[in-house]
C-alpha cells in the first residue's frame, strides 16, 4: 500500500511488458491500426486533430526519455510541496529543456524533436488528468472502430 506521502514508484521493465500486452491495439497489424486511427482523425475538425495528433506525440516523448536520463519526476509537477496535496489528475506536465540528441542520426534527431516539439506544445503546463482523458477518449472512438470494422 502508498502512503499519502509516497512518490508513486516507476514502472519496472516487467510491469511495462504488461501493460504492453493488455493494449488491445497491439493485437493489430500496423497497417490496420493506421486506417482506424485514420478513420477517427478524420472524423475531428483540423484543431481536434492536431491536437489528437500532439497529444499521442508528446506522450511519446514521455516514453522514450524514461529510464535513459530523465528522471519521470523531471516530467510532472505536483500541486505544491505538502505530501499527499491534491489528486494525481491535477498534477501538471513540467516543461523540460531542449534534449540532447547530438548523438543520434539526422532523422532520428528530427523524429525525436518533433515529438519534443508537441511535448512543449500539448502538454506542458497542462494538467495530466486532461492529457489522459483526451487520449483515453481517442482510444475508445478507435477501439469502437475497431470493433465496428469487423463485423
Amino acid at each position: 500500500m502508498i502512503a499519502d506521502d509516497d512518490e508513486p514508484a516507476p514502472l519496472g521493465d516487467s510491469a511495462r511488458r504488461m501493460v504492453d500486452a493488455a493494449r488491445p491495439e497491439g493485437r493489430l497489424s500496423a497497417e490496420r491500426k493506421a486506417r482506424i486511427h485514420g478513420r477517427v482523425l478524420a472524423g475531428q475538425d483540423a484543431g481536434q486533430c492536431r491536437m489528437t495528433e500532439n497529444t499521442f506525440a508528446g506522450l511519446r516523448f514521455v516514453r522514450n526519455r524514461m529510464g535513459y536520463d530523465t528522471d519521470p519526476g523531471d516530467f510532472i509537477q505536483p500541486l505544491d510541496s505538502r505530501p499527499g496535496a491534491g489528486r494525481i489528475a491535477a498534477w501538471t506536465w513540467r516543461s523540460v529543456p531542449e534534449p540532447a540528441l547530438g548523438s543520434l542520426a539526422p532523422g532520428t534527431r528530427e523524429w525525436e524533436m518533433t515529438r519534443y516539439r508537441a511535448y512543449q506544445a500539448q502538454l506542458a503546463s497542462q494538467p495530466v488528468g486532461a492529457t489522459f482523458r483526451h487520449a483515453t477518449a481517442f482510444l475508445r472512438l478507435a477501439a469502437e472502430g475497431s470493433s465496428l470494422s469487423r463485423t
